[in-house]
């Protein structure tokens, strides 16, 4: 619950649980979180709220879940070619328009993220085609489709991604040829 509002679910187990954050949090500094398991509540914490917080979808060894130009999975057989367009997954865009709806199934029309949404790949701006959210995903999923850079870096490259003024944390990488 995100002061009294409960955000949509995406996974549970006695372990974990991962969460959207309501599209309400929009303007507000702060927020209480608590959790209910098993109809017991957790003692609740104060969280601080930015407007966007960018985090790309990895695969827990550092590289970013991305799809090439021609579908197939980015990776060490498989590089993304200068020049071309690739696919990736984030979360955190903040605020969009039309207003997101917590925990709805994202349909056209897309919505959108308010703020500028910007790609760095090996340090070079990439041409952003499409950023909003991921059609069939639950709203806060948001997909990114950029072209790599004709002059990027080949090899494991850094991808950043950036909402507004905040940027993905630690770099995600991409193989790119």
């Amino acid at each position: 619950l995100f002061d009294g509002v409960a955000g949509p679910i995406v996974y549970a187990s006695p372990e974990q649980v991962n969460v959207v954050a309501p599209y309400g949090l929009a303007g507000k500094s702060t927020t209480s979180i608590a959790v209910e398991y098993q109809g017991v509540a957790k003692t609740a914490f104060i969280q601080g709220v930015t407007p966007a917080a960018p985090g790309i979808v990895g695969n827990g060894s550092g590289h970013a879940v991305v799809l090439n130009e021609d579908g197939s999975f980015n990776g060490p057989e498989r590089p993304a070619k200068r020049g071309s367009v690739i696919v990736f997954y984030a979360t955190g865009e903040g605020a969009t328009a039309p207003d997101g709806v917590d925990g709805r199934v994202a349909v056209a029309p897309l919505a959108k993220p308010m703020q500028s949404v910007q790609v760095r790949i090996g340090g070079k701006p990439a041409e952003v085609q499409f950023a909003g959210n991921a059609p069939g995903f639950v709203a806060g999923a948001m997909q990114v489709n950029v072209k790599v850079p004709e002059d990027a870096p080949t090899g494991d490259v850094s991808l950043y991604l950036i909402v507004g003024t905040v940027s993905s944390p630690a770099p995600s990488l991409i193989r790119v040829q």
